[in-house]
C-alpha cells in the first residue's frame, strides 16, 4: 500500500494525473478478498477489459458510463489518495434499481382471516 501512495506522490510532482490503475490497485491491495486466487483473477480480468476499452484514464475524466465496474476502486482510490471529489456516479439513477417491481396490495383484516382458514 505504502508503494502505492508513494507513486501517486511521485506522479503528483511531475503535475500528472492520478489514473484508475491507482484505483484498481488500491482497490486489489486494501479488498478483504484480496488473498483469494478468484478475486485476483476476476479483479485482474476486468481491469484488463476496461483497460482495452478505455485505456487507463485519469480519475477525473470518468463519467456515467462508467459505472458497470468501476464504482468500489474509485471511492477507494478517493479516499487513500486524498481526493476530495464525489463520486461521478453519485445519484445516478438505473431503471430497474430500488424501484418495486410490483405492487402489493394493503393486508386488511380480511385477507388475514382467509390466511388462517387455510
Amino acid at each position: 500500500m505504502s508503494e502505492l501512495v508513494a507513486r501517486h506522490f511521485r506522479r503528483q510532482q511531475w503535475q500528472t494525473k492520478p489514473v484508475y490503475s491507482y484505483a484498481h490497485d488500491i482497490y486489489t491491495w486494501e479488498n478483504p478478498s484480496a488473498h483469494r486466487r478468484k478475486f485476483k483473477a476476476v479483479a485482474k480480468h476486468a481491469y484488463a477489459l476496461f483497460v482495452a476499452q478505455f485505456g487507463d484514464m485519469p480519475l477525473d475524466e470518468f463519467r456515467h458510463v462508467h459505472i458497470n465496474i468501476l464504482n468500489v476502486p474509485m471511492n477507494m482510490a478517493f479516499k487513500h489518495l486524498d481526493i476530495y471529489r464525489l463520486s461521478p456516479f453519485r445519484r445516478l439513477y438505473i431503471p430497474g434499481e430500488g424501484d418495486l417491481s410490483r405492487t402489493m396490495s394493503p393486508i386488511t383484516v380480511e385477507h388475514l382471516h382467509k390466511v388462517k382458514a387455510l
